[in-house]
């Protein structure tokens, strides 16, 4: 995951914040507050000052801020003690520490990578037509 953060990653700093649908190839880290849907194929990190408003489809996230919406993660989910997220979250593997909190359904498992590969493989047919 180190070389992933180093490569092609977009940033949102404290302070900004955008309204708009995010899509990349690579790597997000957001500080500020992000209104609208975000589809990564790499890493999600979201620090404590950091907030999503819309569902989040990503390869693997560290969450540390305040989600709300679902989560759909096919490698690995991480939410630190400061983490919220209000929604549904689907991860193939979660660690959760002390203090977070999850306000919505929760499901892990290799059955999960598989619906999400397909919702990503539908995301991304629905933006090229659109």
């Amino acid at each position: 995951m180190e070389n992933d953060r180093t490569n092609n990653t977009t940033f949102i700093a404290t302070g900004t914040t955008i309204s708009a649908d995010i899509s990349c190839e690579g790597n997000i880290h957001i500080s500020g507050c992000a209104d609208g849907e975000i589809n990564t194929k790499q890493y999600l990190i979201l620090n404590e000052t950091g907030k999503i408003k819309g569902n989040i489809i990503a390869k693997s996230a560290i969450i540390s801020g305040t989600v709300e919406g679902d989560l759909r993660v096919t490698g690995s989910l991480t939410l630190h003690s400061k983490a919220k997220v209000k929604g549904n979250i689907y991860a193939k593997h979660l660690i959760t520490e002390e203090g977070a909190e999850i306000n919505g359904l929760l499901k892990t498992g290799s059955t999960v990578d598989k619906n999400s590969e397909q919702l990503i493989k539908e995301v991304s047919l629905q933006k090229k037509a659109g």
